[in-house]
């Protein structure tokens, strides 16, 4: 009910609770490490300009910083209408499967994404973070920038962020390793611990908190 009173088509297929892409929404996929280092960037400059990372302006976060997390991938929520594709290329499809090429995946045109609660599923959808000033998402062209800037930055690996000059950033950490492929930057922190969204009749959509 919460995705309809956005107006995101949602449905539901083999019990897992999905979004639709191509009429009101569209979702571009990172690797997980990825999304959380663009998601930091974008929470720390507001959405100004970023020079040293050469990031366009971007939306406000506080509104259009919408991400759901589902096992190693982060989908980020953008507005529909912008995707210069109909139809998926067998040879783009096998290059992007690669591993040595950083890929962000364009969903629209009907493609499907988890949504949460992603109760029971082997990699649970859960929100990364929600907008808590109210919806109104970004272009996903605006977006790519940003997000093509962070996956060529984690590109050596989740553990690893190549910065210029070819100089890596590596933890150094102490305590046992871990046995998880976990970001080097931790888990996106969530805005007072949003979950989801909380709509009243006539209102606008609002962050729900967790208790």
């Amino acid at each position: 009910m919460a995705y309809r009173a956005l107006g995101w088509p949602a449905g539901e297929h083999d019990g897992r609770l999905e979004l639709v892409t191509g009429s009101v929404i569209d979702v571009l996929e990172v690797p997980r490490a990825a999304g959380t280092l663009a998601a930091r960037w974008w929470l720390h400059s507001e959405g100004a300009a970023d020079e040293v990372r050469g990031l366009p302006t971007l939306p406000d976060p506080r509104h259009a910083l919408a991400v759901i997390a589902a096992g190693e991938r982060l989908f980020f929520i953008a507005a529909a209408g912008d995707c210069p594709w109909h139809a998926e290329d067998p040879v783009t499809t096998r290059t992007s499967s690669r591993p040595d090429v950083a890929v962000i995946k364009w969903h629209s045109n009907g493609s499907r994404i988890p949504a949460p609660p992603g109760k029971g599923d082997a990699d649970p959808a859960e929100w990364a973070h929600v907008p808590d000033r109210g919806v109104r998402l970004a272009r996903p062209a605006v977006l790519l920038h940003l997000l093509a800037a962070a996956a060529a930055t984690v590109r050596h690996g989740p553990q690893m962020l190549a910065l210029p000059g070819g100089v890596l950033a590596v933890p150094a950490l102490g305590g046992q390793p871990r046995q998880s492929s976990a970001s080097a930057a931790g888990p996106l922190p969530r805005p007072h611990g949003a979950v989801g969204f909380r709509l009243s009749p006539g209102s606008t959509p609002q962050a729900r908190t967790a208790p």
